[in-house]
């Protein structure tokens, strides 16, 4: 991901915004309204607190006519894409979705969480435009998610955004080749930047607004064909392909897409969720569609990507590989660089990386580059993870490397992205080596290109270590092995030793050096010591897995420059070696009818494996808690909630001793938990003798001994004038009664029951009814007290009728 800036704001409006421009804008723009954002608070830690006064200030100023800003933050919905940016420029009768929102904007309270922090030019000081670590990093990591989710559901070219933070603002165009980045605007004391922002963008056409005018909304009949040619594909296709059926995402909508037919018409697909998509909002940015022909009335594969202005396209590639008789193309049906009104949708983020008048700074190892638009149209295949038999994949897998070997052999030109998404079957059953794109000529120096490309899970073990190293054809030969090897430990049954099970990481491994992404150290470290014992079922297959897996261990051991590392890569160039392998496994007996299953290790999503991983450290330490405060007999006990002691174990230790015992064998058993993990010397209970009870704190000890603790004197009696017209005679007598001795107190608080009486133990149910007794009985004598005036003998007057009403 590359990054210009920061560009003066007269220059970005000039540049970028072509109704911008002293001259232009007296004659063609009305005059700007005013507006204030004094109201907008800044350097706080509340950011919502900035979205209502930003929108209040843009919306009642009428400063963008035809749109209105809105805060999207909240807005997730139950389906689809959960990420949602914090403010969203969108139509009036919009709703803030990701296909429906114009412009997007992140807001951050504080200056010190600006994307590029301290990168304006006035800062002699400052060489670079990011910042790799801190906040400044998180805030970059956001506004690139956000740029790559809105340019993979909707149809641009390049799209604009803001970022506040704190009192500042700045302005950013993205597009495939990078993103272009404006200096910091004071919105505060000069609001006149930011509103011009929006008065302008108001004002522009929706090519100047970044929109792909060849893709447009589909209708809903257009959109209901496409739901039932893809139906009847999926159902009268042999293989299973739900795949190509969209997800039930409501930001992604239907479009329909025009193309030349290269005889001076054009041709409309309907198009809606790609199966797969761009993990990076620049680059080739290769997005897959299942599209409806209107013309033809069938499905077929769209492809849209960006490739690099002055290689071939993929379509000439094409043409010189037939004229080379390779075998096993897929069939182009049509093909062509995306024009509007006769100009070829391009990149110009890539014009600003090394301008004169100001500085530009940019990732490591990632030149921006001119890309220009690019579609093409094939007719559909199948995945290789389609396949129904082992058979059938050593069969496609060797279709594909007699592809690369006729390429090679008569065209001197490199395939460069072998991966299992690229090698497909066809309807009759054989491979299709797709995905061309990549494909570049040997050149004399031996030097096919300048940069490293490919699918990282599938590059060849010395173009993972070394970058630079030129692109040769045991790199393509040795990324088909690897797509083997994948493809057979996900799609066919295989058995390994106990403790000796091969990861299937191995294939994700990377890491970052100086800015550079490495990796191979598992690959190798698979064919230096093996492939740990793995065995598939299919004796063939295994077999052959078994001998590519020596001819590539052999390659990696051997030393550049011996004469047996000659040997061996003119035994690989050949490539005849290879097929014979392949020829040989497929010509034998033992191979077995649909023994694909189901995938042994399915992908997870990121949410449910963070899930995963918390739920089984939390497990974790509660199950050992509960070994370390085992006591005899079997008894478990609770720890109290003091400060850990030298005789007791704590949860922080416990956490701790549980990384240290992850080691221990598993038939250790419980009995392995540590006792004491704050003494110098760590015992377990397998180390204490039968007579040494377990250890227990003092407060433990000495528990039994303690004395009742004093209680608060007895509230005095309150004496009711009229105790019979209480709402509630019971709750009155209990109230009125006389106070409890101490050690009943002490027994009526471990009562659990809400009434008294309703206990279920025998004992507590007794010490309720006998205090209920003696409630009523002083309750009896209070009364009698009263109406008497202390003398028992005289007569109690007669109480009103209405008294007893």
């Amino acid at each position: 991901m590359g990054f210009a800036g920061a560009m003066p704001l007269r220059t970005f409006f000039s540049d970028f915004m072509p109704a911008g421009g002293r001259r232009w804008e007296k004659e063609v723009l009305p005059k700007m309204p005013k507006v204030k954002f004094s109201r907008v608070p800044f350097e706080t830690d509340c950011e919502k607190d900035m979205y209502g006064p930003i929108c209040s200030a843009v919306n009642k100023a009428k400063i963008c006519p035809g749109f209105k800003l809105i805060s999207v933050a909240n807005k997730v919905s139950k389906k689809g894409c959960q990420l949602r940016p914090d403010l969203a420029l969108v139509e009036r009768n919009g709703l803030g979705t990701l296909c429906d929102i114009h412009c997007w904007s992140e807001i951050k309270g504080h200056r010190r969480k600006d994307a590029f922090y301290m990168c304006d030019p006035e800062d002699p000081t400052v060489d670079t435009l990011e910042k790799d670590e801190g906040d400044s990093a998180d805030s970059r990591g956001q506004l690139i998610s956000y740029a790559t989710a809105l340019l993979s559901r909707q149809h641009r070219v390049f799209a604009f955004s803001l970022h506040f933070f704190g009192r500042y603002v700045r302005i950013l165009r993205w597009d495939r080749s990078g993103c272009v980045v404006s200096e910091a605007i004071d919105y505060q004391q000069d609001p006149d930047g930011l509103a011009e922002f929006f008065w302008r963008y108001s004002h522009l056409t929706p090519e100047q607004r970044g929109f792909d005018t060849s893709a447009v909304r589909a209708t809903k009949g257009e959109e209901a064909l496409l739901s039932f040619g893809l139906d009847a594909f999926i159902k009268e296709s042999p293989r299973d392909v739900k795949y190509l059926r969209p997800r039930d995402d409501p930001t992604y909508v239907a479009y329909k897409i025009t193309m030349d037919d290269g005889r001076g018409g054009t041709r409309k697909f309907i198009i809606r969720q790609p199966f797969w998509d761009a993990d990076s909002p620049c680059g080739r940015a290769t997005r897959g569609y299942a599209a409806y022909d209107l013309t033809e009335r069938r499905m077929v594969f769209l492809k849209d990507s960006w490739r690099e202005e002055g290689d071939d396209c993929e379509a000439e590639i094409y043409d010189e590989l037939m004229q080379c008789n390779v075998p096993y193309l897929p069939n182009i049906l049509r093909s062509g660089d995306v024009k509007i009104e006769g100009e070829i949708q391009r990149t110009k983020s890539h014009e600003y990386s090394h301008p004169s008048d100001y500085p530009t700074w940019r990732l490591p190892c990632e030149a921006m580059r001119n890309l220009v638009h690019y579609r093409l149209v094939q007719e559909l295949a199948y995945p290789l993870a389609s396949a129904r038999s082992s058979r059938e994949l050593v069969q496609v897998l060797h279709d594909a490397v007699e592809s690369i070997k006729v390429a090679y052999k008569v065209g001197k030109i490199f395939h460069r992205d072998i991966s299992s998404g690229n090698i497909m079957i066809g309807k009759n059953g054989r491979g299709i080596l797709n995905d061309w794109d990549h494909a570049m000529r040997l050149l004399l120096g031996g030097n096919p290109h300048l940069y490293r490309t490919g699918t990282w899970q599938f590059i060849s073990i010395r173009l993972l270590q070394q970058p630079t190293k030129p692109h040769e054809v045991h790199d393509d030969l040795e990324s088909a092995f690897w797509v083997l090897l994948y493809n057979a430990l996900h799609y066919f049954p295989h058995q390994s030793p106990p403790g000796r099970q091969l990861r299937l990481d191995l294939f994700n491994e990377i890491h970052q050096e100086g800015g550079q992404s490495y990796g191979g150290e598992a690959k190798s470290s698979v064919l230096l010591f093996g492939l740990h014992g793995v065995t598939w079922q299919c004796k063939p297959l295994n077999d052959l897995i078994y001998g590519l897996h020596e001819m590539f261990r052999q390659y990696i051991c051997s030393v550049k420059g011996t004469a047996g590392f000659k040997t061996l890569h003119q035994e690989i160039e050949d490539i005849d070696n290879i097929l014979n392998l392949f020829d040989k496994a497929l010509s034998s007996d033992g191979w077995v009818e649909k023994d694909a299953v189901q995938d042994l290790s399915p992908k997870l999503r990121k949410l449910e494996v963070l899930r995963q991983e918390r739920k089984a450290r939390t497990e974790a330490i509660v199950k050992t808690v509960r070994r370390t405060v085992t006591i005899e007999y079997g008894k478990k006990c609770t720890i109290p909630k003091t400060a850990p002691s030298a005789n007791r174990p704590h949860s922080r230790s416990i956490r701790k001793d549980l990384l240290q015992q992850r080691s221990l064998a598993p038939e250790a058993g419980p009995s392995r938990a540590v006792v004491s993990s704050c003494s110098s010397q760590k015992r377990t209970i397998d180390d204490m003798s039968p007579e040494e009870p377990p250890v227990r704190s003092k407060r433990a000890k000495t528990a039994t001994n303690r004395r009742p603790k004093a209680q608060p004197p007895a509230p005095p009696l309150v004496q009711h004038r009229y105790p019979t017209r209480s709402k509630s005679n019971e709750s009155r007598r209990r109230r009125n009664s006389s106070k409890k001795s101490a050690q009943e107190d002490v027994e009526l608080r471990n009562v659990e029951h809400r009434y008294p009486t309703r206990s279920k133990s025998n004992e507590s149910h007794r010490r309720n009814n006998s205090v209920v007794e003696r409630n009523t009985e002083l309750a009896r004598i209070r009364r009698t007290n009263k109406s008497t005036c202390g003398d028992p003998k005289r007569s109690q007057p007669k109480s009103s009728t209405r008294r007893r009403r």
